[in-house]
């Protein structure tokens, strides 16, 4: 949180808008909008039982691989919660935060770079020379992330905070995540990678702002059942994060 507050970039689910959001005018333009769609759900069904829920995910923990988990979007944080609680293990990433770090760490490497540089190379009006600049530097730190999450051998890890993958998918972000993905469960790889987004209920495939979040089966997607997120906490989270109000609430 304090890279993301010295590079003003606080991005985080706004519910009420239905984007993830950076608020302020020298912030990295951002605004994802959540997927939608029209299929049911067979695995995490929106009628399973908080019970059947906890079987399914400890059967999925023990398996090796990808999963996307889809969660309604006011629930998000606390569906987080209630993961990173029910396994200790999970080893949380916040995907935003990783890529700003990096970025942080190249700011400072080089005096001639600043932050001021980088927001206006990502500006939609930036020159072609900024903006080739500008995607060749992150397709370097895509590399740089994309070897640093390969390389957590036997790691289980749940990725959140997704917005920036979409936001430098012309710069290679998603095929990031498809590459990590694909080395989940591999010899020298994490042994489990867990994405979560939001999704309203109706949704068919995973997108952020419009972009679709690769995976090669169904059985990788997870709807994660609001009975669950709102069941009572287990003992070792004896408080949650808050709902985020509905649309119009509040």
């Amino acid at each position: 949180d304090g890279l993301l507050q010295r590079a003003e970039l606080s991005l985080r689910w706004d519910a009420d808008r239905e984007v993830f959001a950076t608020p302020g005018a020298r912030a990295l333009a951002l605004s994802t909008t959540y997927t939608r769609g029209h299929t049911s759900w067979t695995s995490g069904h929106l009628g399973a039982t908080p019970d059947d829920f906890e079987r399914e995910l400890d059967g999925l923990f023990e398996w090796r691989g990808f999963r996307i988990f889809m969660v309604e979007p006011r629930l998000l944080t606390r569906a987080t919660a209630r993961l990173t609680a029910r396994f200790e293990a999970l080893e949380h990433i916040a995907l935003d935060a990783l890529w700003i770090s990096r970025l942080d760490q190249l700011v400072a490497a080089h005096s001639k770079l600043t932050w001021e540089n980088l927001y206006a190379a990502d500006r939609p009006d930036a020159s072609q020379r900024d903006r080739n600049g500008f995607a060749m530097m992150l397709r370097g730190v895509h590399r740089t992330i994309q070897q640093e999450l390969c390389a957590r051998e036997d790691a289980p890890l749940l990725l959140t905070d997704p917005g920036l993958l979409a936001r430098w998918h012309e710069q290679g972000a998603l095929r990031v995540l498809d590459n990590v993905a694909r080395q989940a469960g591999a010899e020298g790889g994490p042994r489990l990678v867990w994405l979560i987004i939001p999704a309203d209920h109706q949704s068919s495939t995973p997108t952020l702002n419009g972009q679709a979040i690769p995976y090669t089966s169904p059985s990788q997607l997870v709807r994660v059942p609001r009975r669950w997120v709102l069941a009572s906490p287990p003992q070792n989270l004896s408080v949650l994060p808050p709902l985020s109000p509905r649309r119009g609430e509040g």
